[in-house]
């Protein structure tokens, strides 16, 4: 994966992750205007996790490449 998206993911993450510590789930839903509608605590928690595995998964793909010594930027040609 580009490091560019994935750095705007994790970015993205860090803003949900922000919003729901700081603000009621009304307000969040006026804050982002990208993301789905939100109902509840719960419904959050289900839209970020696999967001949060992606990125774990991306981290262990990286960290086994940068340890067998490939290139973990190959892919990221614009």
């Amino acid at each position: 994966m580009n490091a560019k998206i994935k750095q705007y993911l994790t970015n993205y993450l860090g803003d949900l992750n922000y919003w729901s510590g700081t603000h009621a789930m009304e307000d969040l839903n006026t804050i982002t205007s990208g993301t789905p509608t939100m109902d509840s605590d719960a419904q959050l928690a289900a839209y970020i996790k696999p967001l949060e595995d992606l990125l774990k998964e991306l981290d262990n793909d990286w960290e086994k490449t940068f340890l067998e010594g490939g290139s973990w930027f190959v892919d990221d040609e614009v």
